[in-house]
């Protein structure tokens, strides 16, 4: 099941805007609809022309859980409605940033990039740490952003100030002392071990294991993995699999 707001997508009428969602519209809603499926993740298109919602999978993870008393504020992206208000600034600053950014990009880069914000939402009492991802999906004749793509997975981070920008030969972190979208630690650069170690890891194995396929012992695994701890700033294999993987790092 899918959810399609504001939209007569049967008869493709025209929006409000003078953009119109057409056959090839319905189309991308229905592939996002089937990796919700295989994959379980939150789905959403934001149409930022008209500045609303305009899809969602069926099930947003934890937004079905809220209750009445939890505290709401308006936003066409649900899970920032329910951020403390000093963390909604710096969502709001960092996104005014992102736009600056982005503005200098080429129409490839433009299309072919990726923003990851890992942030809390606070329900019921607690408090959950989500990743979410953003790419473009159109944008209009003029080079402004149309549709866009979210996708909200849960976080293992520990800590929430973590937003970077990605594409195919950069990447930019998120200053927040500064306010600023910076290039990206060139020295954050995985070692053929590494990404062996990773890649073991990510597929069950135990250290012990992964010291026999590698041909090493268990204390040189260890002492790599500590290392590749610092270099990501992580405290978990969970989280480091998590890092590269969301930073395309493998």
């Amino acid at each position: 099941m899918t959810i399609k707001l504001g939209i007569n997508m049967e008869g493709h009428e025209k929006i409000s805007s003078k953009y119109e969602y057409d056959e090839c519209t319905e189309s991308l809603f229905e592939a996002i609809s089937a990796s919700a499926r295989l994959t379980n993740f939150s789905f959403l298109v934001i149409d930022f022309v008209r500045n609303e919602m305009v899809y969602r999978t069926a099930r947003l993870a934890y937004i079905e859980d809220t209750s009445t008393s939890d505290r709401k504020r308006y936003s066409t992206d649900p899970y920032w409605a329910y951020m403390k208000e000093e963390d909604h600034k710096v969502m709001q600053k960092a996104r005014k940033e992102y736009n600056d950014l982005v503005s200098s990009f080429s129409l490839e880069d433009k299309l072919n990039h990726t923003i990851i914000a890992e942030y809390s939402i606070y329900l019921k009492g607690h408090e959950y740490i989500i990743a979410q991802k953003f790419t473009p999906l159109k944008y209009t004749e003029d080079g402004k952003l149309w549709l866009g793509l979210l996708c909200v997975t849960p976080s293992t981070a520990k800590t929430t100030k973590h937003i970077a920008i990605y594409g195919k030969n950069f990447r930019y972190g998120y200053d927040y002392e500064k306010g600023l979208f910076l290039p990206y630690n060139e020295s954050i650069q995985l070692t053929s071990m590494e990404r062996e170690l990773l890649t073991l890891a990510a597929k069950g194995m135990t250290t012990e294991e992964i010291a026999q396929v590698l041909f090493r012992s268990t204390n040189t695994i260890k002492s790599r993995r500590v290392k590749l701890f610092k270099k990501l700033h992580v405290s978990s294999i969970t989280e480091a699999i998590s890092f590269v993987s969301n930073y395309n790092l493998f």
